[in-house]
């Protein structure tokens, strides 16, 4: 071959080369960018999944109500101190105890046996409600309650009297202060299916007492409103009517009605006769004084006014031997906050109900493409679907799947399956 012809060769080689090469660049840069590849749809799909389980996901705590134990019984009151700043619809026991949430206490009835019994409570961003049981053996009114044999009267949301067996036990009973009178300013009633709750709220303290379906006895608290700048010395007083003996871990036998008036320190005084009697039980000592006066008992017992003072008048039938076991009945404490994450059928339910195109832009989806969602059960049935378009039979749909839990608001977990679809 002749060396111009070699060279023209060349040369067509290399403007051929050049324009196959101008071809190819053209091609990527106008075409591939109207090609949807696998890989970016994939990333979309894994995007939207992303996005769902970050706005469908919520947190619950649960917490363990730990109470231990001296006694075996049903039904019986249990009263514990709240440590978390939870209102009183912002949580629930997982069991669905109906209770009294009051000041920081929590008030339930509770099957009791000895040893650990524990309880769990759940609190979430929910509105729980009160949870209804059936209706128990109580009855309540503004100013009295009845259950389990005792009528308790109340005088402006204090107690005045109570009668246990058809008969008067307990009667002109009243509070004072320095042994003055103390003047409510203002009184409340509380009722639920299983507690009565009756407080006053006076200067310097708020009192309340309680009476729980099936068992004889008002259990009372004495709440300070502000720290006491000077000592303040309350007492309680009352009339026992018809009882003619005494105890407490100091002395007893019978009341000599003739005699002086006794004094003691104790935190447990009983006050019986052959059928019946009342125990009064502090959670510390009180100043106890026993004044006979014309076959009637007069009652007072004192102490230094402060913080979260408790104490129970319990009815019994027989002697004192049966409300012995009551003077450290039980101890209780929350245990440490379990949080626990998963799907809520709350959040699903309101994106399901969110507007098709709002969600494709707040979520950065391109409004070309189209998807869907679905939450399935083990079994593939279909428990929460959002699908706005059906997909065109020819159009190339991209999955994915992701295993989860749905979490309700007491803590019950649900292993579903999330899948994801675009096209």
């Amino acid at each position: 071959m002749k060396k111009g012809a070699r060279a023209m060769s060349q040369v067509d080689w290399i403007v051929s080369l050049g324009i196959f090469l101008i071809y190819l660049a053209w091609f990527f840069l106008y075409v591939r960018p109207l090609v949807s590849p696998p890989v970016q749809m994939d990333s979309l799909v894994r995007l939207m999944q992303d996005k769902f389980i970050a706005n469908t996901t919520w947190t619950i705590d649960t917490v363990p109500l730990i109470i231990y134990s001296n006694i075996s019984q049903e039904s019986y009151p249990i009263i514990a101190d709240m440590p978390f700043g939870w209102n009183d619809t912002s949580f629930s026991f997982t069991d669905n105890t109906t209770f009294l949430f009051d000041s920081n206490k929590i008030l339930l009835l509770r099957n009791m046996s000895k040893g650990k019994n524990v309880m769990i409570a759940a609190h979430s961003t929910e509105n729980y409600g009160r949870p209804t049981p059936p209706q128990q053996e109580i009855s309540a009114a503004q100013d009295s309650v009845s259950t389990a044999g005792i009528r308790a009267d109340f005088k402006d949301s204090v107690l005045s009297r109570i009668s246990y067996k058809d008969s008067y036990i307990i009667q002109d009973f009243n509070l004072t202060i320095n042994s003055m009178p103390i003047p409510p300013e203002n009184i409340t009633t509380t009722r639920t299916s299983a507690i009565a709750a009756y407080g006053i709220q006076a200067q310097l303290f708020n009192h309340s007492s309680y009476v729980f379906a099936g068992n004889p006895a008002v259990y009372s608290i004495i709440r300070l409103n502000k720290p006491l700048e000077t000592q303040q010395n309350l007492s309680i007083n009352a009339i026992a009517a018809n009882l003619t003996s005494y105890y407490t871990d100091i002395s007893g036998g019978q009341i000599n009605f003739s005699g002086g008036c006794r004094d003691f320190s104790t935190n447990y005084l009983d006050i019986y006769d052959q059928s019946k009697g009342i125990s009064l039980i502090f959670r510390e000592e009180a100043n106890i004084s026993l004044c006979p006066q014309n076959y009637t008992l007069s009652v007072k017992a004192s102490f230094t006014l402060k913080d979260d003072i408790q104490y129970q008048l319990i009815m019994h039938t027989g002697d004192y031997n049966s409300t012995l076991k009551y003077r450290a009945a039980y101890t209780s404490r929350f245990g440490m906050i379990d949080k626990q994450a998963g799907l809520s059928a709350r959040l699903i339910n309101r994106l399901n109900s969110t507007n098709y195109s709002a969600i494709k832009t707040s979520w950065g989806y391109p409004p070309t493409r189209e998807f869907s969602y679905a939450v399935l059960n083990s079994t593939d049935s279909t428990l929460y679907s959002y699908e706005p378009l059906k997909a065109d039979p020819n159009s190339n749909v991209f999955a994915r799947q992701q295993d989860a839990n749905l979490l309700d608001q007491y803590g019950n977990l649900q292993r579903v399956r999330i899948r994801v679809k675009g096209w």
